[in-house]
């Protein structure tokens, strides 16, 4: 699959305004809707419902809005890619177990990914290469050679939850009423109009289909396509859950 050329395939439904090059640096509740704010403080819109879905800017954006913060991870992940030898045949197929590889147009491969948690470095990396060149031949069987100087790759981060689940849904109040339930994910009151879409690691092509029906249904209030009890495993009222069960123990 091609990601650019599936997103660009969904940006052309009816009813989508793509507005490119704009940094949210913040949310606020003001009069009914939410209100964005630029890094700067400069005013960028007011929306009824706004939907986070920020990859691993997230942590950030949680923290500029006085949102409360969730157990997550940014992982550093390189990716690699390089021209065939001619004389030893490319996989045919995409390959995915311990890594992943497909092969492209003119004999150029794909290979990866790395995998370092907390890592800021946007540096592309010689010995990094050389672990996703070294996977890709133990995956693959292949047996040609490998010029290291004609290696290329891009570095980019994906989020995740320290329960390795993604979070949809509706945001968690941080103060909740007196007498509130905290046993079920989906009794706790929720802040209206803000949800959340993230922490899809590096599975974010496989489950954003399905996870954006849930979030649809979410906000339509109609039936979820999902069954109850995985809902409240990727519900982000989850912690709060977890911490009262904890403190009853």
């Amino acid at each position: 699959m091609d990601p650019g050329a599936l997103t660009r395939h969904l940006l052309k439904t009816p009813g989508i305004e793509w507005k490119g090059n704009v940094e949210v640096g913040s949310l606020t509740r003001k009069d009914l809707m939410w209100e964005a704010r630029s890094p700067s403080g400069g005013h960028l819109g007011q929306y009824p419902l706004v939907v986070m879905a920020s990859g691993h800017r997230l942590p950030a954006l949680l923290q500029a809005s006085d949102l409360p913060a969730w157990p997550l991870q940014t992982v550093r992940g390189q990716v690699t890619w390089w021209k065939g030898d001619p004389a030893h045949p490319l996989p045919t197929q995409p390959l995915a177990g311990l890594g992943y590889a497909v092969t492209l147009g003119e004999g150029q491969v794909l290979c990866g990914a790395t995998a370092h948690p907390d890592d800021a470095d946007p540096q592309i990396r010689a010995q990094d290469h050389a672990f996703n060149v070294d996977r890709f031949k133990r995956l693959s069987g292949y047996s040609g050679q490998v010029d290291e100087t004609l290696l290329s790759g891009r570095v980019s981060w994906r989020l995740n939850a320290r329960d390795r689940l993604p979070m949809v849904g509706a945001l968690p109040v941080s103060e909740l009423p007196q007498g509130a339930r905290l046993d079920q994910a989906r009794l706790i009151p929720r802040l209206p109009g803000l949800y959340v879409m993230g922490a899809l690691g590096s599975r974010g092509l496989t489950w954003a289909p399905l996870l954006a029906q849930v979030l649809v249904s979410w906000v339509e209030g109609t039936a979820f396509p999902i069954e109850s009890d995985l809902l409240d495993a990727i519900d982000p009222a989850r912690w709060q859950v977890r911490q009262f069960r904890s403190e009853r123990q």
